[in-house]
């Protein structure tokens, strides 16, 4: 069956719901002042979610990288959760509404990752259970949608690298 509007227009959903917050987190006054314990325990935090961002995308990346419809990845961060780009780019926003010190900008992210895992992640996974069937479903039915669970990590010795899609996450991580 044909992707959803929904999913077709995924990447236009962040540019402008969460492009708007971003300029008004820009242009308002944090919810938490920059100076002081509450801004650094916030930036701290800011940066905590934006290692989990490049060590969500890029690692995932790596496993997934010239691969994505030619075979089920269940290994490595994918063992972990059924969609580990999109909590990479989750905690991307998260930081962001962070740094910025954003309340605004953190609800849109949030409300944005809602949308994703009801609505976007339904229908690719409608894709995958066409493609892979019972292997799919098994996996689904033990992997978190989008929340890492570290105790169901699993990996493979050596994993195949293409440098392709690799260099196109770090385009994007530059952007």
């Amino acid at each position: 069956p044909p992707h959803s509007p929904l999913f077709l227009n995924r990447g236009n959903l962040g540019v402008f719901v969460l492009g708007p917050l971003g300029i008004l987190a820009l242009l308002t006054r944090p919810w938490i002042p920059f100076h002081g314990p509450a801004g650094a325990f916030c930036d701290v935090l800011a940066w905590v979610f934006f290692m989990g961002y490049l060590l969500f995308r890029v690692w995932a990346t790596l496993y997934l990288g010239g691969r994505k419809n030619t075979a089920l990845q269940t290994q490595g961060p994918y063992s972990m959760t059924r969609n580990p780009l999109y909590f990479g780019s989750l905690c991307f926003g998260v930081s962001t509404a962070l740094f910025l010190h954003s309340l605004a900008l953190l609800a849109g992210v949030l409300a944005v990752g809602v949308i994703y895992v009801q609505g976007v992640v339904p229908d690719e996974e409608k894709v995958l259970e066409r493609v892979f069937g019972k292997k799919f479903r098994d996996y689904r039915d033990r992997t978190p949608v989008l929340l890492p669970a570290p105790v169901l990590f699993r990996s493979v010795s050596e994993v195949r690298v293409q440098t392709g899609p690799l260099f196109q996450e770090f385009k994007r991580l530059a952007g």
